[in-house]
């Protein structure tokens, strides 16, 4: 008897999208990674886009893989056709829901599952919504949702999907220490570790960062930090990643031309791209002020790029691994580690470099990771 389960999927975007980050990373990577059937159920536009994806067809099952079918939507489709996919012969063993605060991509499903006899089980993926930095933007709105949905009793019988402790933790402060919850850890896509990639000269470094460009994110910070970096060392920096806020991009502008190191904002970045820029880069930076898991320094690290982050990942102990270093975010700490690796010579680094994969190969997609995803659906 195969063990093979349908799993149902509402997803505000999915792939071929890419703007909206780890979310549509962590989803992917599961269904690349675990053999369960997924209809999955997303908008025909990227994160704040209005173009429709080219050579797609709306409102009909899409096969993207063997295991995985997409239906997406246009957005003045949306309540119609997502009524009619809940109202579809599916039947599905678990719905999946690829967000918290989601109106018509979590709420809706969730209140029309609760009010009928369907027996399919419903999990919740918060995706790091609950970090204290991603409730304080719009604050008031996520608060009276939690207060709101907590007392309408929403999520009471669903099943949590935590990618750590640390998040188990979060789901349990919010909606109680009843709370039905599975940890399973983020998947991260392969890496394409060569040995094309660029040498190292002694005095010289080359950063990479790829972020949106937003205040959780750190840029400015790390700019400052970059800047403080005396003028006898050489550094370049280039990020990628959108300007979703425009006030906080332009104040990050002009913080870059303070200092006399090479920062460049090269915009968004396709996925696919990533593994050839990360060849040209020494070192991956982020002065995050928090991450549920942090897609793109798994990909630098399996891609052996050593990285310089904060102390608030998941990615931790990483001095004692060669890996990088995870610091606090203090200027005095950033800038002596980026001093430390501008100074390194190639034969070091290669040993940084070497470090930096052991770790990503070690800590992403293991066997058991596999197999709690998997159990997901038990």
């Amino acid at each position: 008897m195969s063990n093979r389960k349908k799993i149902l999927v509402f997803s505000d975007w999915f792939v071929p999208g890419f703007r909206a980050g780890g979310p549509i990373q962590s989803l992917f990577q599961m269904v690349n990674h675990v053999d369960h059937d997924f209809f999955v159920v997303t908008r025909i536009t990227d994160y704040r886009s209005e173009e429709p994806y080219q050579n797609i067809t709306p409102r009909v099952w899409t096969e993207i893989s063997s295991n995985c079918k997409v239906f997406y939507i246009e957005e003045g489709n949306l309540s119609t056709s997502l009524l009619k996919v809940l109202q579809a012969e599916i039947q599905p063993d678990w719905i999946y829901l690829n967000s918290l605060f989601s109106p018509k991509f979590t709420i809706f499903p969730l209140r029309y599952f609760n009010r009928t006899n369907i027996r399919s089980r419903i999990i919740v993926a918060p995706r790091g919504m609950l970090k204290s930095g991603a409730l304080s933007i719009k604050s008031k709105k996520k608060t009276i949702f939690l207060k709101l949905s907590k007392w309408l009793g929403w999520f009471r019988n669903v099943r949590w999907h935590a990618t750590s402790e640390i998040e188990a933790n979060e789901i349990r402060m919010h909606f109680g220490d009843s709370s039905s919850i599975k940890v399973a850890p983020v998947l991260s896509a392969k890496g394409e570790s060569s040995s094309e990639h660029v040498d190292k000269e002694v005095g010289k470094v080359s950063l990479v960062t790829f972020s949106r460009i937003s205040s959780e994110k750190g840029i400015l910070e790390a700019i400052q930090y970059i800047n403080a970096i005396p003028n006898e060392y050489s550094v370049s920096w280039e990020i990628y990643g959108s300007k979703n806020d425009a006030p906080y991009f332009e104040h990050c502008l002009v913080e870059s031309k303070k200092g006399n190191h090479n920062i460049s904002f090269k915009g968004e970045v396709s996925p696919d791209q990533i593994p050839s820029i990360l060849k040209q880069a020494h070192f991956f930076i982020l002065a995050t002020w928090g991450e549920n898991f942090g897609h793109a320094i798994a990909e630098s690290l399996i891609n052996g790029v050593p990285v310089i982050i904060s102390d608030r990942t998941p990615w931790r102990d990483l001095e004692g691994s060669r890996a990088g270093w995870d610091l606090p975010l203090e200027q005095d700490a950033f800038v002596n580690k980026l001093v430390y690796a501008t100074n390194m010579d190639n034969e070091s680094y290669q040993i940084w470099r070497k470090g930096a994969l052991d770790m990503g190969l070690k800590k992403t997609n293991t066997p058991e990771t596999i197999r709690q995803n998997k159990a997901l659906f038990e």
